[in-house]
């Protein structure tokens, strides 16, 4: 069984002053390295207080000690110069092994998205993605009835072409000889031999369409992944996001 996480604290990078800022970075990252292998801590302090960014904030999660044990960084982006203007959220998370499966890195994606759809209704909104690991493919996949890629689905090729376009803005790094939907993160999941052999054997249908598209995940590459931030998508999300909990309690 899990272990329970006990403590929330949130923090808006724009809120700290230099140091306070440089602090918060050095203490996640170390966090971080006990979650991932393969990034630097000049290129994680890029990803996770982006200066592009219209705002950054990230969710510490901390055990019954008040230890940190996971966090979920998110990040409002304004696209600019397209034909319609939009806007992105972005996001990494990490949480140790023992602490993963209750949901909280999602519970706060959904909290933040749900804020900035009914304070701007008519604003589109995506979640734009570059995932490197099958469990998060497959929780996006359960909660929101619209996303691409999916394994039921062609993606549109206007959305395609929109996702392709996001991972090039975002510089992520194009990889030769595979498709433009996977890109080279260099972010490595440091999962035990168990994991490994549990995700190659997983026969749930999402997964597998993972494990087709980015086989080659544990090297660090990620699936390109766009989830639209509609109402309906966000309610249906929030409703089987509620009903999973209150059938584990």
């Amino acid at each position: 069984m899990a272990k329970k996480i006990r403590q929330r604290d949130i923090v808006t990078f724009e809120s700290l002053d230099k140091n306070r800022k440089q602090e918060l970075i050095d203490r996640l990252f170390l966090l971080n390295c006990r979650i991932f292998a393969g990034v630097e801590k000049a290129k994680f302090a890029q990803y996770i207080s982006r200066k592009e960014a219209r705002w950054n904030k990230v969710k510490i999660y901390r055990n019954l000690a008040g230890e940190a044990v996971g966090y979920c960084g998110i990040h409002l982006m304004d696209i600019p110069e397209t034909e319609n203007d939009y806007s992105v959220i972005r996001a990494e998370t990490g949480i140790l092994r023992e602490y993963r499966g209750s949901g909280e890195t999602l519970r706060f994606c959904l909290s933040e998205a749900f804020k900035l759809k009914l304070r701007h209704p008519s604003q589109p909104l995506f979640l734009f993605c570059t995932l490197v690991h099958p469990s998060s493919f497959h929780l996006l996949q359960r909660h929101f009835f619209r996303i691409f890629p999916r394994p039921d689905q062609e993606t549109p090729p206007q959305t395609a072409t929109m996702m392709q376009w996001l991972a090039d803005y975002f510089d992520e790094k194009r990889i030769e000889g595979a498709s433009p939907m996977v890109r080279d993160t260099g972010w490595i999941t440091r999962d035990s031999e168990e994991e490994q052999a549990f995700w190659a054997d997983c026969t749930q249908p999402d997964v597998r369409f993972f494990l087709e598209q980015n086989p080659a995940y544990g090297k660090g590459r990620g699936l390109v992944t766009l989830v639209p931030l509609t109402l309906p998508n966000l309610l249906v999300a929030a409703v089987i996001y509620v009903r999973k909990r209150l059938q584990k309690s």
